[in-house]
């Protein structure tokens, strides 16, 4: 009797009615097997304290959900402590625990977690942190840490080793390859049988900047893990093609460039080429993954490139020999949300299933209604050609996260309160999008690729709203939570767009040599916020409406309706003070 078989079963069993809409389905027989286990997700809250909040963040409610749409493991982060003081000077990338600097008090908490996870078909996979140790006293240490969580949590069956979060990356890849491998010894002391995973992402990271031979030696040191250890990477990141063949450099995430990315598919050669050579099965290969959003704008539900993301899960299926064995699904950036795009992912990664096509059309029809399938199926094709021109660039971070909080500042030194990558931004530098350059990469070529992304993705708002309107009354609450979702992306594309022409005005003033200049670049400074104001206000309505909007578990949170009001205000004091102020200094000026 396999309980996770029948429970699996039953779900299947009630998605297929509800993509029907009835009760009654055609007489099917037929076997699905998982592609890869684990299929990892995290939640949307929590940051890596999951363990630590006074409410459970875990609900079984929430653990139920999470397993209904396909995935079959939670991770979390776990640091045996302490960290800075005393025999381990470890941290946990990219966060600390918020009450205190170990993981240790919780083990009750984790060891309840795995159990109530397990009703559920879920595991708990750990990302371990450790440091390179310096002295056979820290060795025995690290050991004893390592041998004791899985004594005392005995249902973990996965620990993933991130490079990032691992103190030996500042001694080194060897030194890290090291530490991995004394840690899956010792965790192997006590369950022969636990999958040890090493993710590398910092020294992946720097590997792709490196010439052909350059990478290649990082692989050679790379490959001297232990062999019962599973290799993982990112599988779009660091350096990627576009849809026309260039390569370029993808410092995160991404869906608007292909997958596998390249370093992704010389680590595949890599291990291939370990297993000719030595004439044995390849090394188990792991994918680091996203499953409902990626870089492009983490602070919304999904992106819903519908057909894009077929194309993603079956690039990642397709990958092989060796095919992949565990993914990794989200970064703690968002977590699990169930939407289209997550659900997809549970469908794709199972065999048997339906074809894409079928599926999306199912899906349409169940959340917009019977008849609307066409309309909105088109409406996803727009957003998944507008997706491919995303100019995917670190500058765009900043707009492309904030949306209607972003600033429109008339002073290019004013003091900015949110300074990092999902925050605000005060120059055409910073976003990658000057007036002047030349080549991939360049501001003029990101400004015409974003043009291009915005026409393509108003085009699909434009059919998405005309399947909301006919939409039947039962199904009108969850085709308008689709519709918030796609247009708060292409609002984040609009304002990028207008401020763009605002930093280009605002530069035209401060070099202007007239006064005649000084008023024409005034003129269209105060055009481009009145348009800008205008649009955030009657935007406000739907940002107050869907907490969803700007939400990001990393770092608490991007923005809310709340930080909309904030930037308003702010624009209407330029509009109303600042600017005519300059006028009048402009006119003093001349009398």
């Amino acid at each position: 009797y396999d309980a996770a078989g029948v429970l699996r079963g039953v779900w299947y069993l009630e998605d297929l009615l509800t993509l029907r809409g009835g009760p009654y389905l055609q007489r099917d027989a037929r076997t699905r097997e998982p592609r890869y286990r684990p299929r990892a997700t995290c939640s949307a809250w929590g940051g890596v304290g999951e363990l630590a909040t006074s409410a459970p963040v875990y609900t079984n409610a929430h653990l139920s959900l999470i397993s209904h749409y396909g995935y079959d493991a939670i991770w979390l982060c776990w640091n045996p402590g302490p960290e800075r003081t005393g025999e381990l000077p470890t941290r946990v990338c990219p966060g600390h625990m918020p009450k205190g600097t170990t993981y240790q008090p919780f083990t009750d908490r984790l060891r309840d977690l795995t159990e109530r996870a397990e009703r559920y078909d879920l595991q708990v996979v750990l990302l371990y942190a450790a440091p390179h140790p310096t002295d056979a006293r820290q060795t025995r240490a690290i050991e004893q840490y390592a041998r004791q969580l899985l004594r005392d949590v005995p249902k973990i069956r996965t620990i993933v080793l991130l490079d990032e979060g691992m103190g030996s990356v500042r001694h080194g890849l060897d030194a890290w390859v090291e530490t991995c491998n004394l840690l899956a010894a010792a965790f192997r002391d006590v369950n022969p049988e636990v999958t040890v995973v090493a993710w590398t992402y910092t020294f992946a990271a720097r590997a792709a900047r490196r010439s052909q031979s350059e990478w290649s030696q990082y692989a050679d040191r790379l490959l001297r893990l232990d062999r019962r250890i599973a290799l993982m990477a990112n599988v779009d990141s660091f350096l990627a093609r576009r849809r026309d063949g260039t390569v370029q450099r993808a410092y995160d995430y991404c869906l608007s460039l292909k997958a596998p990315s390249v370093d992704y598919a010389r680590l595949v050669d890599a291990i291939r080429a370990e297993a000719a050579r030595d004439g044995r099965q390849p090394r188990p290969l792991w994918a680091k993954i996203e499953t409902r959003f990626s870089q492009e704008s983490n602070t919304q539900p999904e992106i819903p490139c519908m057909q894009r993301w077929v194309e993603r899960y079956q690039a990642i299926n397709a990958i092989g020999s060796p095919s992949v064995s565990g993914v990794l699904g989200n970064w703690y950036h968002q977590g699990f949300f169930p939407t289209p795009v997550t659900e997809l992912f549970g469908w794709m990664s199972y065999t048997n299933g339906p074809q894409p096509d079928e599926l999306l059309r199912a899906i349409a029809r169940r959340d917009f209604g019977r008849g609307q399938e066409n309309l909105v199926l088109a409406a996803w094709a727009d957003f998944s050609e507008a997706i491919w021109h995303y100019p995917f660039y670190y500058g765009l971070s900043y707009t492309m996260n904030a949306g209607y909080a972003q600033p429109f500042w008339l002073d290019p030194n004013t003091p900015n309160p949110r300074p990092w990558r999902r925050g605000f931004v005060n120059s055409l530098k910073a976003l990658q999008l000057t007036a002047t350059g030349e080549g991939p990469g360049s501001g003029p070529e990101n400004r015409r690729r974003l043009a291009e992304l915005h026409k393509h993705w108003s085009a699909g708002l434009k059919k998405l709203r005309r399947a909301v309107d006919a939409a039947p009354k039962r199904v009108r609450p969850v085709a308008e939570s689709h519709w918030r979702t796609a247009r708060s992306f292409g609002d984040k594309a609009e304002v990028t767009l207008r401020l763009v022409r605002w930093l280009d005005a605002r530069n035209r003033f401060y070099a202007a040599k007239t006064a005649t200049e000084k008023r024409a670049a005034l003129d269209e400074l105060e055009r481009i916020g009145r348009h800008e104001l205008a649009a955030a206000r009657k935007a406000l309505p739907m940002y107050r409406r869907d907490s969803r909007l700007g939400h990001l578990n990393h770092g608490r949170g991007c923005f809310t309706a709340m930080t909309i009001e904030w930037k308003i205000d702010r624009l209407r004091r330029v509009l109303e003070e600042k600017i005519p102020k300059l006028r009048n200094e402009l006119r003093s000026a001349a009398e």
